[in-house]
């Protein structure tokens, strides 16, 4: 059933040289059963037509030439809502995620979604199942739904952070002693690794931004960066495998380049 009533939900899109997954975003946040939304797409002056699409789909347009976590404050500096919600381009959501968020956030300020994965390939595939062996962790989620005013209390994204934003908000939102929720509400990233160089290169361009990362939430060695968690080891227990030996390759590929990534950025920064 579509909803008209409601406080206005801005919905905030960081978007680079996206045209590959932003029209499929787009689509499933006009297609959701709560109508009462504006789409902000922040963009970084992409050279594709990532902005022709965003354009032809209604979403107005703001450009920032910083990394993400600039293009989502900027977004947010623009949103007309009460409530903002940040969707990456590379997510589509099931129909239902906006208005269960509106449910969830009476007597919170922010709102936890539920967070998957798609893909063909089989490190897609693989990246899926570790997510959902991950769902029910607390040290892997970040609310990503929030009230503005608790936003700007927080301060918004750290911009110096490329990665980990979402968590880094999520920690100094609780810090704040702000209540955050967890809705039943699922939205699925579609932006998997595809090959095994692109994996490679994904875990090398993380390892880069865990330096300063690290030096804001050392916890996170023990949490979300925890390589030995036992959700792995029930995993392992249970599926076929061919997805578990692909999970452990991933896992040993993702760790492997991250360390080279921050031991290359660990390495510049020391000689500067």
């Amino acid at each position: 059933m579509e909803r008209q009533d409601g406080p206005l939900v801005s919905v905030v899109i960081p978007t680079f040289n996206s045209s590959g997954t932003i029209e499929q975003c787009l689509k499933s946040i006009l297609n959701q059963s709560y109508k009462n939304i504006e789409i902000i797409v922040s963009d970084k002056f992409s050279s594709d037509n990532t902005v022709e699409i965003a354009n032809r789909f209604g979403a107005r347009i703001v450009f920032k030439s910083n990394e993400r976590s600039a293009q989502k404050n900027f977004g947010a500096i623009h949103a007309k809502g009460s409530l903002i919600y940040f969707v990456d381009s590379d997510f589509i959501l099931e129909p239902d995620v906006v208005g269960r968020c509106i449910e969830s956030v009476n007597g919170v300020d922010a709102v936890m979604t539920i967070n998957r994965s798609r893909g063909d390939s089989l490190w897609a595939r693989s990246i899926s199942y570790k997510r959902r062996l991950l769902s029910d962790e607390a040290s892997v989620m970040a609310a990503r739904f929030l009230r503005k005013e608790a936003f700007s209390k927080v301060g918004g994204f750290d911009e110096s952070l490329v990665a980990g934003e979402d968590l880094d908000l999520h920690r100094r939102l609780i810090e704040a002693g702000l209540r955050v929720k967890r809705a039943d509400a699922v939205e699925w990233h579609i932006g998997e690794p595809r090959t095994y160089r692109e994996l490679i290169l994904k875990g090398y361009y993380y390892g880069k931004a865990l330096p300063i990362y690290l030096k804001r939430n050392r916890e996170a060695l023990t949490g979300n960066l925890n390589p030995f968690k036992s959700e792995y080891l029930r995993g392992i227990l249970k599926e076929p495998s061919l997805l578990v030996l692909s999970l452990i390759i991933v896992q040993m590929t993702t760790y492997m380049t991250t360390i080279l990534g921050f031991l290359a950025e660990f390495s510049t920064r020391k000689r500067i």
